[in-house]
């Protein structure tokens, strides 16, 4: 009995030594130095004339060109209490929204002079959440088991209409980067690409169609499990086989955001990885609209 001690006393000891060794020569103690690794690529690819949101772009610019700076950069918050009652929440930049514990998972606020409504953005895998008499849809896992487009058109239609009796413009979903691959969570269609493809695109003019926004997200390869500190590396086959296929039927379909992922990928994050938005959903896709 003693001995079996000693030795496992003397293994003990000799593990601790050469980790001690291995920290010593500093050999990866730190990921901060495979950051950003993925491929720039600007400017952000434009194609007049080609995407159907020219309309859109100009009222936009109109838009914008009359705001004063003030207007622009910073702007008082209305915090949303209820469906119809506002009060003064504080001061933001408007280019940025702001994230609240209310109704409004982000909120761009008002501006009066130029009849510009406030933009009110919230969850909705399943449904709006912090808020309350509303319905509880279908998860996206249960709708994608059964492959049939017409169910997934009319829970659209359905959800839609709750987003806007709610004063909710953007509806942040459908969840397709993940593919789906723990059950569980119920955040995607399925683990098949097609099948996702399919599914979105319903779900995109469902929504849509009833004066909601989409905000399908997100692209690409998102992990649930600490998204904020891993990378999700992807090869070049992974990503258009599997990954990006259910963006390009989100993006015919017309929808009007793509919201990038929180993890890394292939080391860059996502909202910092020009390679994601510019490279694969702007020139490859075609996608015109924004990324939040």
């Amino acid at each position: 009995m003693l001995g079996n001690i000693l030795r496992t006393l003397a293994f003990s000891a000799f593990v601790r030594h050469e980790t001690n060794n291995v920290l010593a020569d500093n050999i990866i103690t730190s990921d901060e130095a495979f950051f950003g690794l993925s491929p720039p690529i600007y400017p952000a690819s434009v194609e007049p004339g080609s995407s159907g949101w020219e309309d859109a772009f100009s009222k936009a610019r109109a838009l914008v060109g009359q705001m004063t700076l003030d207007e622009k950069v910073v702007s008082s918050v209305l915090k949303r209490c209820g469906t119809n009652s506002l009060t003064r929440f504080g001061q933001v930049n408007i280019t940025g929204g702001i994230s609240m514990s209310n109704l409004c998972s982000g909120h761009i606020p008002q501006i009066p002079r130029l009849n510009f409504s406030d933009l009110c953005l919230n969850d909705r895998p399943s449904g709006l959440r912090s808020t309350n008499i509303l319905s509880s849809w279908s998860t996206a896992i249960s709708v994608g088991a059964t492959a049939y487009k017409q169910l997934d058109s009319q829970c659209s239609l359905g959800m839609a209409s709750e987003f806007k009796t709610k004063g909710v413009n953007v509806a942040l979903g459908k969840v397709i980067g993940p593919l789906g691959r723990i059950a569980s969570w119920g955040g995607g269609f399925s683990n098949d690409p097609y099948l996702a493809g399919v599914l979105v695109n319903e779900n995109v003019n469902g929504m849509q169609s009833a004066a909601a926004i989409t905000s399908t997200k997100v692209s690409d390869g998102r992990s649930e499990y600490s998204a904020t500190a891993v990378s999700s590396n992807v090869d070049d086959n992974m990503m258009h086989e599997l990954y990006l296929w259910p963006f390009q039927d989100a993006v015919r379909a017309g929808t009007g955001s793509i919201m990038c992922s929180y993890q890394r990928i292939n080391n860059s994050y996502g909202r910092a990885n020009s390679k994601n938005p510019n490279g694969l959903l702007k020139t490859e896709l075609g996608f015109q609209v924004h990324n939040p």
